[in-house]
């Protein structure tokens, strides 16, 4: 304390000196036009840089509240359309279900664990059993089809990426609509095959592959990737199709659970006439 009175009686007369130039200033802004317009101006101009940049600094730390924000947004918007066919929320009558070949409910996750530089690669989502996600449903993303669920925890799933030498998805050539198998064979994370189709089908090198809608678990038209190669080995009936994967697995953070709510009682139809349950 005795420093900071030795320091003002130091330089009172700077001190004196500063508090009458603010004054005066103070003064000649209050009883000028000019001036005062002129110091408003650039005090607005200053004061709104500075809650412009605390804005952005205020946004950027909620970047992450925004983000699943508008992907519980984004799941809901997914339910609703016509095409994704959750049929409670958009049909009051019930007898309009039975045209209805799918139906389906979304359940936003963050992607909290990912490999893709594995032989088999597996995610690991913030939603688990508590949130609805089960075994077997299927995960998408913004741009395509991601994986499936292979375990699931209280709070947390994990879903066996597209990029596991297991993954074996029912897919369609969009244009052709020639049915095959998409697996991936290690390697690059962009790259998959489909085969399974005929090496008399009229293919479309720069066709799009989606979703067959052959399963309980992926809806119908579900992208995939599009076709950059075709190979047909000697002596095969069949094409080896190389497909540029839409999904980039080196970047995904948020995805979509997709539940579909009569898988259960599809799986035990379909099961029940299978040969071998006979």
């Amino acid at each position: 304390m005795r420093s900071l009175l030795d320091f003002i009686a130091r330089f009172h007369a700077f001190f004196l000196f500063l508090l009458l130039q603010l004054l005066s200033l103070g003064l000649i802004i209050r009883h000028h036009q000019y001036h005062n317009a002129t110091f408003f101006n650039t005090a607005n101009y200053f004061t709104g840089n500075a809650y412009a940049v605390f804005s952005d600094l205020k946004g950027y730390m909620q970047l992450k509240n925004s983000n699943e924000m508008l992907a519980s947004e984004n799941a809901l918007l997914r339910a609703a359309l016509p095409d994704n066919l959750n049929a409670p929320p958009l049909f009051s009558d019930t007898s309009c279900k039975e045209e209805l070949p799918f139906f389906v409910e979304y359940i936003a996750a963050k992607v909290i664990n990912n490999s893709v530089a594995k032989a088999n690669n597996y995610i690991t989502l913030n939603k688990g059993k508590k949130d609805g996600v089960y075994l077997e449903a299927g995960v998408i993303g913004s741009d395509g089809i991601v994986g499936i669920v292979t375990d699931v925890s209280e709070n947390f799933s994990i879903a066996m990426s597209l990029l596991h030498k297991k993954s074996n998805v029912s897919v369609r050539l969009k244009k052709s609509r020639y049915i095959g198998n998409l697996n991936w064979s290690g390697g690059s994370a962009e790259i998959a095959y489909v085969s399974g189709v005929p090496v008399n089908a009229l293919i479309d090198k720069n066709d799009t592959i989606v979703t067959s809608g052959f399963s309980s678990i992926f809806p119908e038209n579900i992208p995939v990737g599009k076709i950059i190669e075709l190979n047909n080995k000697t002596g095969s009936n069949f094409y080896d199709i190389k497909v540029e994967l839409f999904t980039n697995f080196r970047t995904i953070d948020f995805v979509y659970v997709v539940n579909n709510i009569l898988k259960a009682e599809q799986d035990a139809l379909e099961n029940k006439n299978e040969p071998d349950s006979k």
